[in-house]
């Protein structure tokens, strides 16, 4: 499995709608979020400057999320729901990438300042 940072965010960017690009997340099951999570949006939140409703995000895990033959441990999709690979859980970089993708309601393409800023940019 790739391991890299910057493969969550380039399967958010094809889950958000790039023609010719598919997503395929295997064996997905809800997830209840952990208690860390309200730590880790409001540190997002602070970082980023923005305000969300971290209880309007719906959890899944799964057991693979693919792309175009790219393996990711998260995905972002509208209007706020995140999947995290099992395993990934409890990985704070993972985690909070996919939150601040929730607070930009997209950006796919990783255009904001944000990424930067909150120590979250794809490698």
């Amino acid at each position: 499995m790739i391991r890299s940072r910057a493969i969550p965010l380039l399967v958010a960017f094809l889950a958000a709608g790039c023609e010719g690009y598919s997503v395929s997340v295997t064996n997905k099951e809800p997830l209840e979020p952990l208690p860390i999570y309200e730590a880790w949006w409001g540190a997002t939140e602070a970082c980023s400057g923005m305000e969300g409703d971290l209880h309007a995000i719906t959890w899944f895990t799964a057991l693979t999320i693919r792309g175009n033959d790219i393996t990711a441990r998260g995905l972002w999709t509208p209007p706020h729901q995140i999947i995290l690979v099992i395993g990934y859980e409890d990985d704070e970089i993972t985690v909070r990438h996919e939150m601040l993708h929730d607070l930009l309601g997209g950006d796919g393409d990783h255009e904001s300042p944000l990424w930067e800023r909150c120590s979250l940019i794809p490698d």
